[in-house]
């Protein structure tokens, strides 16, 4: 994890998404405690860190999944309608 991130003019390090996400899914449904890939990824960064933001699809995927495992808490923002709480 500590070669991916790039640090930002804000002072912020981020590591980006790209293309690789798609073969990850594919190649995470043929390993075994896929779940916990994200979180064992992580660990060697976690102590770092104050804070660890994982920025999520709206999909319930083998991907949000890793991200469910490696979190310690979960922020969902949604639209304040009737419908959106539904």
């Amino acid at each position: 994890a500590e070669q991916a991130c790039l640090s930002t003019a804000g002072g912020y390090d981020l590591i980006p998404a790209n293309d690789d996400l798609t073969v990850a899914e594919v190649t995470l449904m043929e390993r075994h405690h896929r779940e916990t890939f994200l979180f064992k990824a992580i660990q060697s960064i976690h102590s770092t860190y104050d804070f660890i933001f994982i920025d999520c699809p709206p999909a319930l995927n083998t991907l949000t999944i890793n991200a469910f495992v490696a979190a310690d808490s979960v922020l969902i923002p949604m639209q304040c309608e009737y419908y959106a709480l539904e």
